[in-house]
C-alpha cells in the first residue's frame, strides 16, 4: 500500500480520475485543496471529500496551508484521506 500525494494547482480531479485503477492498491491520498478559488477547476473541499469518498476514502488530518500574508486568510490546506476499512 503506499502514498497518492497530490499538488496539481486545479488538476486534482483530473489527477484522481486518471489515478481511479490504482487507488484501490493506495492507503493513503494527501490532496491540496483550495479553501477559496484559486485556479479555474480547483477542488473546493467539500467537492474533495465527496470525491474522494466515491473511492472510499475519508479524510483523517487536516494540514495547515497556503496564507494569504496581507490578510492573515488560509487559502489552501492539505487534506489526508485514509481508505475505509
Amino acid at each position: 500500500r503506499g502514498l497518492l500525494k497530490t499538488d496539481t494547482q486545479g488538476y486534482e480531479r483530473n489527477v484522481l480520475l486518471g489515478a481511479r485503477g490504482s487507488l484501490a492498491h493506495i492507503e493513503l491520498v494527501q490532496l491540496e485543496v483550495s479553501l477559496s478559488p484559486l485556479y479555474d477547476g480547483d477542488l473546493g473541499v467539500a467537492d474533495a471529500i465527496e470525491m474522494l469518498a466515491g473511492f472510499s476514502f475519508v479524510p483523517v488530518s487536516f494540514e495547515s496551508g497556503f496564507t494569504d500574508k496581507t490578510t492573515g486568510k488560509q487559502l489552501q490546506a492539505d487534506i489526508i484521506f485514509q481508505r475505509e476499512i
